[in-house]
Formats: C-alpha cells, structure tokens, sequence
C-alpha cells in the first residue's frame, strides 16, 4: 500500500511530505521530502528522512528525530485507550466507514476512512503535530524493496530477538521489565547492594528529608545530573526536566522525579526550584566540590526552567579528555569512565529500551537501577582522573570549567539566521545543482544515477580512460572527492591562441559559475563540471541543513570546547562556508553584530616561543605588517621596499611554516595543479630563506621533534599536554610518523591560540555578567539577552550585542578582554568589525584599525564618541584618509618636486596604502615598485594641485584570518560536524561516506607538471581491464616473451582482464590478474626495453 500526505509539528511549525509504504508482510517505509517534485523512491539521499523496517529490524537515514516524532505521533494516537466510534454510510453508491478517537481536551485525534473496504484517508494527531494521509492507493512496489543508499542507514532497533513476554509497552517507548534486566545482566546487582545507599523518591517527605542530607551532608564531592524529555533546549523548546539526581560521595544517590509518566508520585515544581538553590548555596570549594558530567547539559536545563545558571566545580567529562584528548565515540561516557575505574557494569539505556527512548516513562525500579549511580560516579571519577593529570595542566583544567555556562548560552540560543536570504540561496543553489547534472548526464549520455559509486567509475575509468590515480582500501579504483580531484590535477593541460574555449557555464543570476577556460584547460571537462557540481550539491545539502535545524529563525549548533587534539573548539557551524556566513545575523532588529580577531596570531605565538626576538620586536608595533616584517628579516630590506607580490609570496610561506606544511603542498597552493619545477625549487629556497632568517624558530621546531620522538607528548605554553604514545613505537611505520610529528609541532602554536581564545571568552563573558548585559529583554515579544558570545572560531569571537550600548564600549570591552599580557609574547593586538553579516567579518574594510581603535577607547573614556550616530565606514574611511594627508603634506612640505618626495616615501605601511589607493590593480601590474611608488606620488601631488579630495578606497579584501584558516591542519575528527549528547559519549553529524574509504599510503605527492607525463608505463590499470603495451616490440620473440610471463602470472579469479595493446589494436588475451602492476613492469624490465605506453 502506498500512502501520500504530510506531516507538521507543532513546536517549529515545519510541514513535510510524506511517502508512506506498507505491505502485508508488516514491511513498512517513511520517506519525508520539503518537496515531492524531486522525489526519487530508488534513491534516497535527497530525503529529510527515511525509514525502514524490515525483518524486525529498523533502520533510518538523515534526520532521526523526525521520523521518531512521525511514529510517536502515529502510535500515541492510534493506541490511545480512547472509545473507538465507527460511522458508517453510503454515499453515491459507495460503501464509507469512518473510525476515530478523538479528545479535544489533550488534542488528541485518529481517524481512518475507508471506502468498499479500501483505506481511502487517516489522521493521526497529538500535541506533538498532525499526520494526515490523503492519497492512498494499491501499489506493486514492495515496502521491504531497498533504495541504493541502504547502506547509509543506520541500524535503530533490531527487535528480531526480542521475547515481548519480558518487555513492558507504553504508548510512547518499549522497554525490558525489572526482572528481566537482572536476568540478562545480573552483573549490574551491585547497584542494589546494602553498602549503596540509593533512593527514588515517592513522597513529599521523604524528599524533603534527602534534601536536607545531601544540603547538610560534610562530604567534599557532591555529585547530581538532570534527565528531561529530549536533548534540545532552547527559548522555543518544549524540553524539561522530567526529574534531578543528587549524590554524595561514592555511595549516596536520590532520584527527585517531576515529570515521570509512570510514577505514583511527581514531585510539585517548586521543589525543583530548591533544589536549584541548593546547589547553588553550597559552601564554596574547595569545602565541597560539586561534580556532574558534560555539565553543559544540565546548565542548560536549569536554563531553560529559570533562566539562571547552576554551579558546577568539575566536569569529570573535560577532566576526562585531558587525561586522555583522544576523541572517539565511546571513550568518555560516565557508564564507561567508571567501568574502567570500579570494574563494575552500568545499564546503558541502548540496553533497556527496545527501539525508541523515553526515559519519563521507565518506572522507579529501573530509574533507580540505571540512574542513581549517575550521581555517585562523577566521585569515583573525580580522585582517579586528578592523580593521572599532570601537576603542571592544572590551569588548563581550571581553564576548561570555567567554559560550560558560554558554551551552553552558544548552544541555547543558536545563531539568528535572514530567513529570506537563505532561502534564495537555496534556490540559487538548487539551480546549479540541475544544470550541472544534466550537462554532465548529457556529455556521457546517461540517466542513470550519477551519485552512485558504480555509475560514476563506469564513466571515469572505462569510458573516460582515466589513469587510477587512488584506490580505497579495497584495492578497487577510487570515486572519492579526493581521488577526482586527483584526476583532475593530473588532467591540466596549457591553452594556446589556437585553443577553442567553449562558454562559460552560468548560473540563473548570469554569474560565471564554470569559465570555459578552466573546461579548455583540463583533458577531462567533464570531470570539472562534476567536482563543480558536487561542490554546489554539498553546498544546497548545508544550507538546506541551515534551514531544516533552525527554531524560529535560529539555527542550533553543538560546540565541543575539546572537540580538537590540539584543544581547539570544534562546531558545526565551524564548517559554515562563506555563503552560509552571510545569513548569520545579529539577534534582533535591535541588536547589531561584530567579529572581533587577533591579527596574525599563530605568528605571534610562534615569535614568542621559539625566541625570536627581533621578530617579537616588530610584532611590537601595531602599524606593522607582520608578513612584510618577516621578509625584512630575511631578505634584509626594509619593509617600505617589500612589494605586494613579494608579501604575497612570503606569507604563503609564512603560514605553511606555522602548519608544516611541504614545498609540495605550498606549490600546489600558489601556483595550482600546473606548477613546474622551477615553481617547486622556488618554494624550496623560500622554506630555506625563512628558516635561515628566523633560526630561533627553526631550532625551536627541531627541538620540538626530537621531544615529541622521546617523550611521545608535547606541551603548549599554558602546559596542556597532547599525547602521541605511537611515536615511542620504535616499528612505526615512517610516513605515519612524519604525519603524527607534523600534528605534534603544530600543537604548541594552535593549542596555545586555542587556550588563549578560551581565557578571553571567560574575560568576556565576566564583563558581560558584570554589565547585567546577559540578562534577557523582551525585544518584540522574544526574550533575548542584551549581549551574547554568538561563537568562538579559532582567533575569533562573533558577538550580538543591544544597539543601545554604544560601539565605543564594545570596542573597550574587546580591548580590556583580548589584549592578554603573557610573559614572553609580543603583543596581541585585537581588531573589532560591526558588521551586518558574519561573512563580512572576513573584509578588512570593516577592522578598526588599532590605532584608530585605541584613540576611540581613550576619548571614549574622556566622554567622546568618535563613532555613535555616525557611519561606521565612513568615519573609518575618514580616518584612513587623514593618515596618508597627514604624512604627504610633511614631505611636500619638505621635499617639494615628484621626484624627490617619491623618493622619500618610506613608510612601512603608509607607503603600500599609497600605492593601492591611488593605483588599479591593473596599473600596478605594469609596473615595478618603485615605479608604482613613483607613480602613486605624481598622481597624488597632481591631485592636490587641481585641489582634489583624497578618499581612501576601502577596498574588500579578505583579512589574514581567512588566509590563515586554508593552511590549518584540522584534525580528522575535528572537520566532521560532532558534538557530545548528554552522557558525554560523541555523535557525529552529516559526513560523507564513501563505501570504502581510500587508502591514501600509496599516494605520494603531485608531481611538477614536467614530471607527470615524462615517464610512461608499460602497463595501465583501469577500471576492471589490465592494458599491457606491446607496441613497437617483436612479436616473435619480445611480445612472446612478455606474454610467456603474462601467462605465469595470470591467475583463475584475478580482478583485472588482461588485453595487449599493438598500435591502434588491442587484443583481449583471456587472462586475468590482480593488480600486480611491478611484476608486469618487471617482465619488461627484463627485456631491456625503453618503450613506453601512450594510452590517452
């Protein structure tokens, strides 16, 4: 049966559509679309959401939540215990039935309508939303029937085992009995033993006489967690606290139920509100020290009943990842932490719930059994995980707890989103997607599904013959982003007068979105228009992302505060790209937004720990530009002497040093895939000046690899420490190695920034509370906080604050915060940007400039405002203007004649902001520096003399922060979208899968483009066919020899068939072989011969 119709939930107001199979066999499938019109039922892959349930096993693709809330709604109206009532009536000479339960009072509805015995309609609704099946029909296809994405489903019940004589039923969730938890893990007794002094709580009194204990309790550890409807929270969620948890010591736990479904007693909600102040009024640490884990959880939960914070001492969650930062799921659960220190067993939920989980309807038997060890075991954590920390990373401890509050305040509110704007993005989006798929579809004359792994290497490897350039770990050649782009790089070719170019490609906005010369440029076009269309296809999946996880405006993000080895913050909204930037807002109409960055900070960092004095020197002075201050070391000149395109050059180099990168991957990056040799010994020799030029730093690398080799751990300059055990394996693998000591020496540098950035946020958000600023307002009937950190991302915090502070105190909060004094470092000059969107952070025409900016905050505490009521950029470009007026008018003053101020225009900054103002890009580019600062001059004493005005041009360019963000070495797990759910155990959002990963240890560097097509092979390995050449050999005896060792090699079952190549013919001999592509080279090795294939 094929069911069609919709779905709208109550809380986000969000409709979905709905294709619904069953057949008798009790198989069923969801599919949930925004949009029937794309709808492909083989394919799944551009669904909200899918399910599957088959063989007792259920299984679901992308957004979960929603098909648990289309069940929930479904099973919650459908077995309520409601008086069924049955109408029934013949109409035009139908026979229709109408079955339903109806309540009003809760909201409650189920209706079926049936017409001569066929389901004709149904209705499902709840307080939770409205399900409504309007077209159902017979229909051939079979509900168990799978899409070719099945593999990407993940697995959420498999109930084929399952005795439904030891589970209990409710409306909403199925769970195993009490009974039969003790009987399949009769390990978790020990939860019941005498020497544990665990209760849930069943009366008034009995509440009121735990509380009183654990208030007055002289223990040093208290402990307590909150259980709740879901994991969501926010100012539009539903989610509460269903009941709280409190612990003393090892031993002492109570269950306080509020919300339990299935409880005899709930508690009345004030009593939650003493608890609160509870623990709140303890006696401060380190008399008691309150414990809980990943406690962002329960402050936001606290939160969202009062709007106020609860107080936590120790996460024994962060605690955990200093002890031990490696990030994987599983590592640091509460249940599993514990384990690892008492060696006894914890329920998990997975364990008692069959299918979905509802922790509000377990009964207290079980509440008990599995959650009041919660409460117990952050104190048996807190002792062990203390004696394993490093004396030294106390701080960094200390650091990290003081976190939790401003990153569940990022998560609460989420980031406000221009609804309008995004939603012509996805349409833009939308457009290039179709139009790239169907040019690609056409070129290779296909309909078929151009995701899919098989069809894409049936055209890249059979009919485009490309050269397999990756394989996944399999061995099988490699459809991967990584493995096309390969091919792509590979495929560049030179452009002549005499080379057609074919038209660029446009989008619906008649923008270039794929130049004809960059399709004349490669020997494979088509490939080109698929990368392009696969990066606009990741780009629609985001931003409908965007749209799907946003709550009245406001997308919901997970920050993990150690999601990075290196102690970076890690977020999916760190992935946003710049187009999804630039629908991130300020809160209200009434609220205005500013990025406030370090300048060049990793360099900073890397002067002042390596000893680089003369560098740190520079760094000193705000007006200098740090990359042109590097080359004046190195090349020995001065700065007002360093051309554009020898910064540009150099700072390349200057942030490949800082994220080790390879003469390789600096080539790759500045000249492309058609680098030359001459190109890779360029970057070479740079690499060698740098180093030369900067020893302190050199040494201070060097010393960090041979550390990392004895000690397999590496420290930043706050003492967190990162380990790398592997590297003390004297049988470790040396391309592995290298990878692991290039993660290790960036550490100091990233980690250092990282824990700079966190000791900031804590300056801000003080200054905040200290302000009243983070108290909410009603703004048009929405509750906001006046002032908020929006997100913290890398060197840089994006903030909302009221347009009624006045920008001048903004500016001296981020000064006062940012600018940290740390022994041994040059300074850290911050640059604050009011913009109107995030991605607008990233243009230098909105920095302050920090002279300007330090000017502002002086008069500012005289009384004068240099920018309220006045136009930001304006004012900052009045102030630019002024600074090169000011420093002409002294040499013509002095100097008089065009030749003799050109001649002394010498200013380390204030000279390259002559040249850009007064000269096009293109003007510069015809001529030599000197002649530009020659030229600049002339054109602006001429200017004055016909009493022009000189206005500075506040061109958009990206800041060095973007640059710096290309070269960083992100963490595997740090570049996928994860955060931690409430028991501290990682969850991993939204990351393409390949079915086979690639093996990249075959893979070595893209070669010079000279390099690539010097050397030919003899043999060529394509999709499923081994090409063996025997052009130009005798056939008699070296082809015979060839094929006499082609014969000794060739196995039954081998992958590869094999076929002789002779000139324009090709022979298909029979054979087969696996890829054993150096014992076939061998045989002609063995020949002597010098031929090589020429295979395009």
């Amino acid at each position: 049966m094929l069911k069609i119709g919709e779905v709208t939930f109550s809380t986000s107001n969000n409709k979905y559509y709905l294709i619904w199979y069953t057949d008798n066999s009790s198989n069923e499938r969801i599919d949930v679309l925004t949009n029937l019109d794309g709808y492909n039922m083989v394919d799944t892959s551009n669904c909200v959401a899918s399910y599957m349930h088959t063989n007792n096993i259920e299984k679901c693709y992308g957004e979960k939540n929603i098909i648990s809330g289309i069940l929930k709604i479904k099973m919650e109206s459908s077995l309520s215990h409601i008086a069924e009532k049955k109408e029934v009536k013949m109409e035009d000479g139908k026979f229709i039935m109408n079955i339903s339960k109806e309540n009003p009072d809760i909201g409650l509805l189920y209706r079926r309508s049936m017409v001569n015995g066929k389901v004709s309609g149904e209705t499902y609704q709840t307080s939770l939303g409205l399900v409504q099946m309007d077209e159902i029909q017979d229909t051939t296809y079979i509900a168990a029937d799978k899409p070719i994405n099945y593999d990407d489903y993940e697995t959420i019940n498999d109930v084929s085992t399952v005795d439904r004589s030891k589970t209990v039923r409710t409306e909403q969730a199925e769970y195993y009995s009490y009974d039969e938890l003790l009987r399949r893990y009769p390990q978790v007794t020990h939860v019941i033993d005498k020497s544990n002094d665990y209760c849930v709580i069943s009366s008034y009194e009995e509440a009121e006489k735990r509380l009183n204990i654990w208030i007055n309790s002289k223990e040093q550890l208290k402990s307590y967690d909150i259980e709740s409807y879901s994991t969501d929270w926010g100012p539009s969620s539903e989610n509460r606290i269903t009941g709280v948890f409190l612990g003393i010591g090892t031993n002492w736990s109570t269950y306080f139920p509020f919300r339990q479904q299935n409880f005899t007693y709930n508690l009345p909600l004030e009593f939650l509100r003493r608890i609160f102040d509870a623990i709140n009024n303890q006696p401060p640490a380190p008399e008691v020290i309150l414990l809980g884990h990943n406690i962002k959880f329960e402050i936001e939960g606290f939160y969202q009943e009062y709007r106020g914070f609860v107080r936590c001492d120790v996460d024994t969650y962060l605690l955990a990842v200093l002890v031990n930062p490696l990030i994987k799921k599983g590592s640091h659960t509460l249940k599993t932490l514990t384990s690892q220190v008492d060696n006894n067993f914890y329920l998990t939920l997975e364990d008692i719930f069959i299918g979905p989980v509802k922790f509000n309807v377990l009964p207290p038997e079980i509440v008990l059994l599995y959650g009041c060890p919660d409460a117990t075991s952050p104190a048996k954590l807190y002792p062990y995980l203390m004696s394993k920390l490093p004396k030294d990373e106390r701080f960094v401890m200390s650091l990290e707890m003081g976190l939790p509050p401003i990153k569940a305040m990022n998560e609460f509110y989420g980031m406000h989103m221009d609804q309008q704007r995004l939603t012509k993005l996805i349409e833009d989006e939308e457009y290039k997607v179709e139009l790239l798929s169907d040019m690609f579809k056409k070129i290779h004359h296909t309909s078929r599904n151009i995701n899919s792994n098989d069809v894409l290497s049936d055209i890249i490897y059979n009919k485009l013959r490309c050269k397999v350039e990756v394989r996944t770990n399999k061995g099988a050649p490699s459809t991967s982003k990584f493995a096309i782009d390969r091919i792509i790089d590979t495929g560049y070719q030179e452009i002549t007068e005499d080379t057609p170019i074919p038209k660029d490609i446009l989008d619906r906005n008649r923008k270039v979105v794929i130049s004809g010369k960059d399709l004349a440029k490669n020997k494979y076009p088509s490939l080109v228009i698929y990368q392009t269309y696969k990066k606009c296809k990741k780009e629609l999946g985001a931003l409908n992302r965007l749209m799907k996880k946003s709550v009245d405006g406001y997308f919901k993000f997970y920050i993990n505060q150690v999601g990075a080895g290196s102690n970076r913050q890690t977020s999916d909204a760190h992935q946003f790209s710049d187009t999804m930037k630039s629908c991130v807002i300020a809160d209200s109409p009434y609220h205005g937004l500013v990025s406030c960055d370090w300048k060049q900070v990793e360099l900073r960092i890397l002067a002042g720990m390596s000893g680089q004095d003369d560098l740190a020197k520079l760094e000193a002075d705000p007006d200098v530009d740090i990359h042109r201050a590097i080359l004046s070391i190195i090349q020995k000149m001065p700065m007002w002497q360093i051309s554009e395109e020898m910064r540009k050059s150099g700072k390349a180099v200057n942030f490949g040093v800082v994220y080790m990168i390879s003469e390789y991957g600096l080539a790759r990056r500045d000249y492309g895939p058609a680098y030359t040799k001459q190109n890779l010994a360029d970057e070479r020799k740079k690499i060698t000046d740098f180093f030369n030029g900067l020893p302190h730093i050199k040494t201070f690398l060097k010393k960090n690899e041979e550390f990392l080799k004895e000690n397999g751990y590496i420290t930043t300059a706050f003492h967190y420490y990162r380990y790398f055990k592997e590297l003390l394996d004297p049988t470790l693998d040396e391309k592995v190695a290298q990878s692991l000591i290039r993660s290790g020496n960036n550490t100091p540098v990233q980690g250092t920034g990282a824990q700079m950035l966190k000791i900031v946020e804590t300056k801000v958000w003080e200054y905040i509370k200290k302000k009243g600023w983070h108290k909410e307002k009603n703004y048009d009937g929405k509750m906001l906080p006046m002032v908020r950190m929006i997100l913290p991302i890398h060197d840089e915090i994006l903030l909302s604050y009221d347009k009624s502070i006045p920008k001048e105190e903004i500016i001296s909060m981020f000064k006062e915060c940012m600018e940290l004094d740390i022994d041994g470092m040059p300074p850290f000059f911050a640059a604050p940007a009011f913009i109107d969107n995030w991605y607008q952070g990233k243009d230098a025409a909105y920095e302050v400039d920090i002279p300007f900016r330090d000017k502002i905050v002086e008069e500012y505490k005289k009384g004068n405002y240099l920018l309220q009521g006045k136009d930001y950029l304006e004012v900052l470009k009045e102030y630019r203007s002024n600074e090169i007026k000011d420093y002409m008018a002294d040499l013509i003053a002095k100097y008089k004649t065009v030749d003799e101020v050109a001649a002394h225009v010498t200013h380390d900054s204030l000279t390259h902001t002559l040249i850009e103002n007064m000269l096009s890009k293109g003007e510069r580019e015809k001529l030599t520096h000197m002649e530009r600062i020659h030229e600049a001059t002339r054109l602006y004493m001429e200017k004055l003399e016909n009493n022009g005005t000189l206005n500075v041009i506040l061109e958009s360019t990206a800041s060095e922060k973007d640059e710096a963000i290309k070269y960083m070495d992100l963490d595997e797990w740090a570049t996928s979208y994860t955060h931690i759910d409430a028991n501290g155990d990682i969850i991993v959002e939204d990351v393409d899968k390949d079915e086979d990963e690639d093996d990249l240890s075959t893979v070595g560097e893209l070669l010079p483009i000279e390099e690539r097509f010097i050397k030919k092979c003899n043999v060529l390995f394509l999709m499923n066919e081994c090409l063996i050449d025997l052009t130009g050999l005798d056939v008699k005896t070296e082809a015979e020899e060839i094929n006499q060792g082609v014969q000794k090699l060739a196995i039954p079952d081998g992958f590869y068939n094999v076929v002789y190549v002779m000139g324009n013919k090709t022979i298909k001999t029979g054979f087969k072989v696996n890829y054993i592509d150096k014992e076939l080279e061998a045989l002609f090795d063995n020949l002597g011969s010098n031929k090589v294939m020429e295979v395009s």
